[in-house]
């Protein structure tokens, strides 16, 4: 305790509490009500969403040590034409940070506990805010994060939207640990490692949500050539185990909901990178590699024991970052390279590509815009190709430095073979109110 205090009295602090609070109205396609395995309603249903997220962040400082965490219930009371139950979806966040002259360490704990209906993850974007504080994994690397992405260096979990409506209790932590260490004047080494699982709390929850967990490690080294230029090479490999309900049969009789599948997969990338600094506004990273891929050459109900297949893959990723001021700014990104796929935990070569544009229109309004593909490469025998498209648009203004208001649009349609197309298109408004920051 009287440590606790000597290292609290070191460190100067600071408390943020915000809230996010937003309406919307959903299209949905198909009705929430469908089942994936049986035929569904060819129609398009509406429904109101609202949601509200308080925040509270701390943070102590000191010299050489940051310590923050962060507190988000997601509070969601969705089709509230209906008498639906309120959701309640709860994040936090908790990491560390100590630097020295030439080292940087950070350790980082997440977790999410909480009520969750997957017919809002079609949405991406939307008001009902489902997906906030969930730690999936995608376009990580070379590439930019769309999803909040780990550490993970191109090795990836694909955040594909489950295709069976239901409230089901949802758990999901990641926890990373990362060092960079600078060598010398020229030469930088990178370590990190984690472990990361999220699913169904229960049987019954990952049948729709299945639970995937392991480890992860990535290393990497890049050699600086000039002050535009450095190059680079990094190895990365993640073990992940899929526990959850069975894929649906591409023909004949769907197995049962109750029948239960756990697959095992490895994936490890090894790449060269480049990156090129063109002014002091734009800038540009690209790695190319290989991939392999190790995964059961079927997925089996338990107890069931099947062979493993061995793929070579090709791993290239790109991203371009234009800033054109403070406040506006451009990227592009884009990967190809092996992914787990969320629902069968088997790998498949992707191609996925991100747009983003930030713009200030005036001093007090700012638009978003962002457009997403992902798309299965047949580069592999893969029975559930998949194909996601993701848009967006959003602008903010600032009426105050407390008060923030929102209006946006987001769109969605995925197609997965088995499990059918899904899409929506959601209008939204909220308002973001901010207290002033209080230090201490």
């Amino acid at each position: 305790m009287l440590v606790t205090a000597f290292v609290a009295a070191q460190l100067a602090g600071t408390l943020e509490l915000l809230d996010t609070t937003r309406v919307d109205a959903r299209w949905t396609y198909p009705l929430t009500n469908d089942i994936v395995f049986v035929p569904r309603h060819e129609e398009v249903v509406i429904a109101g969403d609202a949601s509200t997220i308080p925040l509270a962040r701390m943070a102590l400082q000191s010299p050489h040590l940051r310590l923050t965490m962060t507190y988000a219930p997601n509070i969601t009371a969705p089709d509230f034409e209906l008498p639906e139950p309120v959701q309640v979806l709860q994040t936090l966040i908790a990491a560390a940070t100590l630097r020295e002259r030439e080292v940087t360490v950070t350790l980082q704990e997440s977790a999410a506990y909480g009520q969750l209906n997957t017919t809002y993850l079609y949405g991406g974007g939307g008001a009902s805010g489902a997906t906030q504080g969930l730690p999936t994994q995608m376009m990580t690397g070379t590439g930019a994060a769309e999803t909040g992405g780990s550490a993970t260096g191109g090795a990836t979990t694909s955040g594909t939207t489950p295709a069976i409506p239901a409230t089901i209790t949802y758990r999901s932590t990641l926890t990373t640990a990362l060092m960079t260490a600078r060598l010398s004047r020229r030469y930088i080494v990178t370590v990190s490692g984690g472990y990361q699982a999220s699913g169904g709390l229960e049987a019954s929850d990952r049948a729709y949500v299945p639970l995937q967990y392991g480890p992860f490690g990535l290393a990497s080294l890049f050699y600086r050539l000039s002050a535009h230029d450095s190059v680079g090479a990094t190895a990365n490999a993640i073990e992940t185990t899929t526990y959850g309900a069975c894929p649906p049969p591409l023909t004949g009789n769907a197995p049962p909901i109750t029948a239960i599948c756990r697959t095992e997969s490895l994936t490890s990338i090894l790449q060269a990178n480049v990156r090129h600094a063109f002014s002091a506004q734009t800038n540009l990273t690209a790695g190319a590699g290989v991939g392999v891929a190790i995964a059961p050459a079927q997925v089996e109900i338990e107890p069931g024991v099947v062979p493993e297949d061995l793929e070579i893959l090709p791993y290239a990723a790109v991203t371009v970052l234009h800033r054109f001021n403070e406040l506006d700014s451009l990227l592009l990104t884009t990967q190809l390279g092996p992914v787990i796929d969320s629902r069968l935990g088997l790998p498949d070569e992707r191609v996925q590509a991100l747009l983003r544009l930030t713009e200030a229109v005036t001093d007090r309004i700012t638009m978003l815009a962002t457009g997403s593909i992902m798309q299965s490469v047949p580069v592999i025998s893969d029975p559930y190709p998949i194909t996601a498209l993701n848009a967006s648009i959003e602008s903010r203004t600032r009426i105050d430095r407390q008060l923030t208001v929102v209006l946006g649009i987001s769109g969605l349609w995925q197609s997965q073979a088995g499990y059918g197309d899904v899409g929506s298109l959601v209008a939204y408004a909220g308002v973001i109110g901010r207290l002033p920051m209080i230090k201490f």
